[in-house]
């Protein structure tokens, strides 16, 4: 070998600090995009849930006004 060996171990150590970085980096942004996935898919419930109230009040507004006396 031309190089020491802690030289070589630093140089790999620096890669491993970089590599251990860059992953904690990923977590991160995993974890951020969880939480705006989950706020995004509790705002699309409460969306569709209202929809459906508007529909059965609709329909039973159209039923109440089109009932024969």
């Amino acid at each position: 070998m031309s190089e020491p060996l802690e030289l070589l171990l630093g140089r790999i150590e620096g890669k491993l600090d970089a590599a251990l970085s860059k992953v904690d980096d990923t977590a991160r942004d995993v974890d951020e995009i969880e939480r705006r996935v989950a706020r995004l898919e509790r705002a699309k419930y409460w969306l569709m849930g209202l929809a459906a109230g508007i529909g059965a009040a609709a329909n039973k507004g159209i039923e109440f006004l089109t009932k024969s006396p």
